[in-house]
């Protein structure tokens, strides 16, 4: 049997593949982790208006330990919903110097629209979304501090 038409064909799956691999190499972003007292989080950090757009919605789950954090350009009254969420979290506002400000816990997925809005009384420039309840089981609350290290 002559093999000879499959080769340009594996060739190019093969660069196509390869050239996949690269470009999820170069653009996944190393995690980031954000800490209260003794409890760490690693943290993925969307960027652009389509990535911050999208958060968390679509997936069936977050490990505890992990979270977003959403970075703001300045400080504002940063609004989030819970529209094609699948599992409840908790958002923390957090001001420009890591004080947290607002807390939302185990805000459920919303379920037919109009969706929730969710936002603090006060300005923050980051918002923190982890699994629900963990502010409470980690005794985070307003006025808690909490460390960035970002990528």
């Amino acid at each position: 049997m002559n093999m000879k038409p499959f080769k340009p064909v594996f060739i190019a799956l093969s660069i196509l593949v390869s050239s996949f691999i690269l470009y999820q190499s170069l653009s996944t972003k190393p995690p980031g982790r954000i800490c209260f007292n003794q409890s760490c989080v690693m943290v993925e950090t969307p960027h652009g208006r389509e990535e911050m757009s999208r958060g968390l919605m679509y997936r069936e789950s977050l490990a505890e330990g992990n979270g977003m954090l959403f970075v703001f350009e300045k400080e504002g009254f940063h609004r989030f919903w819970m529209k094609n969420m699948k599992f409840p979290i908790d958002m923390i506002w957090m001001d420009s110097g890591g004080q947290v400000v607002h807390i939302d816990r185990s805000v459920p997925p919303c379920r037919k629209e109009p969706c929730m809005i969710y936002q603090p009384d006060e300005k923050a420039m980051y918002v923190l979304e982890v699994v629900g309840n963990y502010t409470l089981r980690e005794n985070i609350r307003e006025g808690s501090s909490a460390s960035l290290i970002l990528p």
